[in-house]
């Protein structure tokens, strides 16, 4: 993820933009064999968040995969299709 994407999604999410390899880790096991890595996490709080989150995604051509709260278990886990 390019330094401006971060400062962008950083200036929108604070906090709450998970750039952490550890829990970045947690968020790449998968219940089959597939490695992905994952450049960062946002969880945004409202519509405009989520509307930010992917202005920004097309503006710095970068992909957004949403997931919900839970495991996503039986859909490939949290990991990017």
């Amino acid at each position: 993820m390019g330094e401006r994407m971060i400062a962008a999604l950083r200036a929108v999410f604070g906090e709450r933009l998970c750039l952490d390899p550890a829990e970045l880790a947690g968020y790449e096991r998968t219940t089959f064999v597939l490695e992905r890595r994952i450049a960062g996490i946002v969880r945004p709080v409202s519509r405009g968040e989520v509307q930010a989150c992917v202005r920004l995604a097309n503006e710095h051509r970068f992909s957004v995969y949403p997931i919900s709260r839970g495991f996503n278990r039986g859909l490939g886990s949290r990991v990017p299709t």
